[in-house]
């Protein structure tokens, strides 16, 4: 009771925090209301030395979900790399020391924290208050500029001035890297003739950066002169008004707004450019000692370095003779600043090499070498307090471990059911298997003619079989043993599961599994197989009779990933990627990915979000329904936060929604930088009229939707995909599509085919055996299938009994489901230009289907599919067609059920997500 009395408190207080922080977001220490004073100064009273956890939880959470992991990793060393993962490395630490273990710990701190100004009130207290607790009790502590050192010994009393490793790029960008830029150079990218200047400011947009300095300052120089703004968004606020301020200004055709490069190329893509800007003010102590890497970076591109005249980077600027100082905060000062080294006459000349190859990384790396080289030599001389009783330990283990399985005995009884065709050594190795262990069987649940044959030369034909694990079964009993195997050749990376994977595991089968190193692994790490070496008779025999002895966490496992229930994905999070959906769920496209996920991939954990309005006509399956309008509130907000940053490893934005509510704003451009901060992987999903160019459509479609459209509508789309369509564009993030017209509006996305149940849909049922075959049309909403166009056709045909018309407007979806399994023919759409996910489900069903499919989607497909390709105006003669050629239309719908498998069924969708399934967050910024 007082525990969970206690959690609604806290979650209380965090909501009420959220809201202070959106409302106080660009506060100083000394802006302080009194609520916030009187929070600050009772946590100091009460708790002078914890006062962080409660003013600012996120080093709480840190902790929370990395210990274990720190802790099994059991390090050498732990190096905090910035303030957040200060205190879980100090606790780690102690913990290693209670169990006769030193682990020295390193603070690697990136700021001067009693200096920041630009946090809120609450988070300026905790973090110094943090910093404080725990930098006294570190080994060594490493910042990034000279002064910086000075003012953490001072401020600290730390017994020593701490290392100092500089922000410094390497000395040469790596080729391959050079060679992937979309443009080599910032001068090329910006269009700009010989005659023009340029000068760039490269790095974060905030408004502590002053950034409107420098726009206001170009207003004041020659025409000549351009600026390039190198950031991380296009489309923040701060960027927005950015954007604003240089068209009221009058200089938007002179301001570049570029996206970031990789960090390793910033040198190389800036070295056409004539100058480069750091921006820092005289308002923050922090930035008075700071040393910035775009200083760096602008020396080792070989163009002027404009600083503002502070005690640290001035004087680093003067005495190295790169550049030139302005005013901070003053716009004229800078302008003056920029025409001034414009000038032909003060052209700079090259940096010396001397001073390039001391403010390199390779010469800065050389600090961090020296630092751990100290480290292991204390590690080494120092004395090993538990390495006797630890090493017994370990050797007492691995002599336990090192005795081998036993053989499988010759009178065990097994079945073992092979799920996957086998390589070649493989059916030689099972077939020795058998004819030594006259108890065992195979079953397999497809035909297999090389086994087979090698089995039926051997005589042991009787000992396999076909089977079908809907109707035969296969689990484990009392009298006979059964065990799955997997064999493979050599696979990647990548946990591939069988195609019965999950009816295999839901039964509580082990699997053995060889070849596959990925799956393999993975089996081994689950508890739910072993694997083996499928060349080998003795691998093998050893392999199953370990799976036959039991112990094995199977069935535990299919509960845990949620086989069988109405969300028959995992959520777990043990697994490496974890995958956050939402807010969309257009036609389920987001509960069928998690499915196919969770059947195929079962080393991703999948979670599902739903915002929407009660009235939803269809409800897809989903782990969090968020009522739409919700989405404003703190409650809700905290609770995305909570499940998106605190779970998740990999992010899908659906339709552009924003993620975290409405938190930052009402689509995902607002969120991004929240999740890249977070170190998230996001991907954009992309449906249909959220993105798709009206009038690109109505130019090239003359059944076009948009024809249709109110003129209000038509308006609103307009904005709304202009606007998503600047998102994609911007934020250069994986995109995917559910339908290949859109490749004409992102050309950039990859094509992520529809999803549908494809075992929902499936069903024997031949075609075209009624004398009137029975169509089905079931328009969600008219203007966007072309309805009025083809309808009077199908009625007419219906009342002349040539075909029999089922009109399913606004129909339940099993009544829906029920006469598309019925019928024989499914109409879908005719002004869009690509087959929706009524064609999808119509041909998973084996239905002939008619839809109008443009030839350049065709092309960009790379495959035809299998239905009438037809406008409205020819849906007449492609009935006709069909009727007049029934064996044509069953051949047709045959062809749909097999096309349907292979592209819709989710597994072709599963592998076109793979490479950003394994893609790791990797700070670009430059």
């Amino acid at each position: 009771m007082a525990g969970r009395l206690a959690g609604k408190i806290h979650r209380a207080w965090l909501e009420k925090r959220i809201s202070a922080t959106e409302n106080g977001s660009g506060t100083t220490p000394r802006d302080a209301d009194f609520r916030e004073r009187l929070e600050i100064g009772v946590g100091r009273l009460l708790r002078p030395t914890t006062i962080w956890r409660y003013l600012d939880p996120v080093a709480q959470r840190i902790e929370a979900g990395m210990r274990e992991l720190v802790i099994d990793l059991a390090p050498d060393a732990i190096h905090a790399h910035d303030i957040y993962p200060l205190g879980i490395a100090v606790r780690c630490a102690d913990f290693f020391r209670a169990r006769g273990r030193e682990v020295p710990v390193v603070y690697d701190s990136h700021e001067f924290m009693p200096g920041v100004g630009d946090f809120a009130p609450a988070k300026y207290t905790a973090l110094t208050s943090y910093e404080k607790r725990y930098i006294g009790r570190v080994d060594d502590v490493v910042t990034v500029s000279p002064d910086i050192a000075v003012a953490l010994k001072k401020h600290y009393g730390l017994r020593y001035l701490p290392k100092v490793v500089l922000n410094t790029p390497p000395r040469k960008a790596p080729d391959e890297v050079v060679e992937s830029l979309e443009f080599d150079n910032i001068r090329t990218h910006c269009d700009l003739e010989d005659e023009e200047r340029l000068v760039v400011y490269s790095g974060g947009a905030a408004p502590e950066r002053r950034l409107d300095v420098i726009v206001d300052a170009l207003a004041k120089t020659p025409r000549h002169v351009h600026l390039a703004l190198v950031l991380g968004s296009m489309t923040a606020p701060y960027v927005m008004e950015l954007r604003k301020q240089a068209q009221e200004l009058g200089v938007s055709r002179r301001v570049h707004f570029l996206p970031f490069v990789p960090s390793e190329t910033v040198q190389h893509y800036l070295r056409t450019a004539d100058a480069g800007i750091v921006s820092l003010v005289d308002t923050q102590l922090n930035h008075k000692l700071a040393l910035p890497n775009k200083l760096f970076e602008y020396a080792h591109a070989g163009i002027t370095v404009i600083v503002p005249d502070l005690p640290t980077s001035g004087a680093f600027v003067r005495t190295h003779g790169i550049g030139d100082t302005f005013a901070p905060r003053d716009s004229d000062s800078l302008a003056a600043t920029m025409t001034r080294v414009l000038e032909p006459s003060q052209a700079q000349g090259p940096v010396p090499q001397e001073i390039l190859d001391q403010f390199s990384w390779d010469h800065q790396a050389r600090e961090y070498a020296d630092l751990y080289s100290a480290i292991g030599r204390k590690l080494d001389a120092a004395p090993a307090k538990a390495a006797g009783a630890s090493v017994a330990k370990s050797k007492s283990k691995g002599k336990k471990g090192s005795k081998e399985p036993a053989l499988l005995p010759e009178d065990a009884v097994a079945r073992i059911l092979l799920l996957e065709d086998l390589p070649a050594s493989g059916d030689t190795a099972l077939g020795d298997l058998l004819e030594s262990h006259p108890g065992l069987s195979l079953a397999a649940t497809s035909d297999l003619p090389r086994l087979a044959a090698l089995l039926h030369s051997r005589g042991l034909d009787d000992r396999f079989r076909k089977v079908d694990l809907d109707t035969d079964g296969f689990a484990s009993d009392d009298h006979v043993k059964s065990v799955a195997m997997v064999i493979r050749g050599k696979n990647g990376d990548e946990v591939r599961a069988p195609e019965n994977f999950v009816k295999v595991v839901s039964t509580g089968l082990p699997l053995i599994v060889g070849g596959d190193k990925a799956l393999s692994r993975f089996a081994v790490k689950k508890s739910i197989g072993v694997k083996c070496l499928p060349e080998s008779e003795h691998s093998l025999s050893r392999a199953v009779s370990k799976a036959l002895t039991g112990g094995f966490k199977t069935l535990k496992f299919a509960e845990r990933r949620r086989y069988g229930t109405t969300t028959p994905w995992p959520t777990t999070p043990g697994n490496d990627v974890r995958l956050w959906m939402g807010t969309a769920n257009f036609a389920g496209q987001l509960t069928g990915l998690a499915g196919s996920l969770g059947a195929t991939r079962p080393d991703v954990s999948s979670k599902v979000a739903v915002a929407s309005t009660k009235a939803r006509v269809i409800r897809y399956a989903a782990d969090v329904e968020i009522e739409h309008f919700s989405q404003s509130k703190a409650k809700t907000k905290v609770e995305q936060v909570e499940a998106v940053l605190g779970w998740s490893t990999h992010v899908v934005s659906d339709a552009f929604r924003p993620v975290l509510g409405w938190l930052n704003g009402k689509d995902i451009a607002a969120d991004l930088p929240a999740l890249r901060m977070a170190k998230k992987q996001v991907a954009l999903l992309v449906h249909g009229s959220e993105a798709r160019d009206p009038d690109r459509h109505l130019a090239k479609h003359p059944d076009s939707l948009f024809k249709a459209a109110e003129p209000k509508m038509l308006e609103a789309l307009r904005r709304i995909s202009a606007e998503n369509r600047a998102i994609a564009e911007a934020a250069d993030l994986p995109v995917f599509v559910t339908t290949p017209d859109l490749l004409d509006d992102l050309p950039q996305a990859t094509w992520l085919p529809l999803i549908v149940d494809y075992e929902r849909w499936r069903n024997e049922r031949e075609i075209f055996e009624r004398e009137r075959p029975v169509v089905v049309h079931a328009p969600s909403a008219r203007w966007t299938k072309g309805t009025e166009a083809i309808l009077p056709v199908l009625e007419d045909m219906d009342r002349r009994g040539a075909i029999e018309l089922k009109l399913m407007e606004g129909k339940p979806h099993h009544a829906v489901v029920r006469a598309v399994r019925e019928s024989d023919i499914v109409v879908d759409q005719f002004s869009i230009g690509a087959y929706g996910t009524f064609a999808c489900e119509g041909m998973a069903a084996g239905k002939a289907v008619l839809a109008y499919v443009d030839g350049d989607t065709v092309d960009r497909m790379g495959v035809e599919p299998p239905l009438v390709n037809c406008r409205a105006a020819d849906v007449r003669s492609g009935l006709e067609k069909l009727l007049d050629d029934r064996d044509l239309a069953r051949r047709l719908g045959a062809d749909a059920a097999a096309f349907a498998k292979q592209y819709h069924d989710g597994t072709m969708a599963v592998q076109r997500m793979s490479g950003f399934l394994a893609s790791r967050f990797e700070d670009d910024a430059a």
